[in-house]
């Protein structure tokens, strides 16, 4: 089985070989023998001053169409499915529209499945400007805003950017955090 992983963001290849090393272990806890993980960046990235320039719908927009892009160049090259490696699930529904192949959104699986472990879930996201609005469409769109707690959607308190290359090289760091907010 072939799955193809869509990055989001048009980064250097030494963070992506760096973050994919560390991602490819968790995937190796729970695949498949047979099963390949295939990275596949966007070629262009956001076009905005910073590269989680999310608040800017415009960009935002740039973005997506290049995910769905590589989305479609997937379902072509024939994975088996894909998902987006962003919790916004951005580019996902456009897509699906347009493939044959699988496509699953991580906000989509991960809200759901917390439906299914209990009455109410949260959502604990990464501290960039434009997440709010970005997770709370998501919470819309798929229907869910009676499942979410009251105050449900919380941030990491040190911004991404500034915490991240900590993180990837101490995957604990992140997990801590995560555990201090929730």
């Amino acid at each position: 089985m072939r799955l193809c992983l869509v990055q989001i963001t048009e980064l250097p290849e030494k963070f992506h070989d760096a973050w994919f090393g560390t991602v490819q272990q968790s995937f190796n806890k729970v695949l498949r023998p047979d099963t390949e993980v295939v990275l596949k960046p966007i070629k262009r990235g956001l076009k905005g001053d910073s590269p989680l320039d999310f608040d800017n719908p415009y960009f935002a927009l740039l973005d997506r169409k290049e995910i769905i892009e590589a989305l479609i160049e997937a379902d072509k090259e024939g994975f088996d499915a894909a998902s987006v490696h962003c919790f916004g699930d951005p580019g996902v529904k456009e897509a699906r529209s347009i493939v044959g192949m699988p496509i699953f959104g991580p906000a989509e699986s991960s809200m759901h499945f917390a439906c299914q472990l209990g009455c109410k879930f949260a959502i604990i996201g990464t501290n960039m400007p434009g997440q709010l609005a970005q997770l709370e469409e998501q919470v819309r769109l798929h229907g869910l805003e009676h499942r979410l707690i009251p105050s449900g959607i919380r941030f990491d308190k040190e911004p991404f950017v500034e915490v991240w290359p900590q993180w990837l090289g101490n995957p604990q760091l992140a997990a801590d955090s995560v555990v201090e907010v929730a």
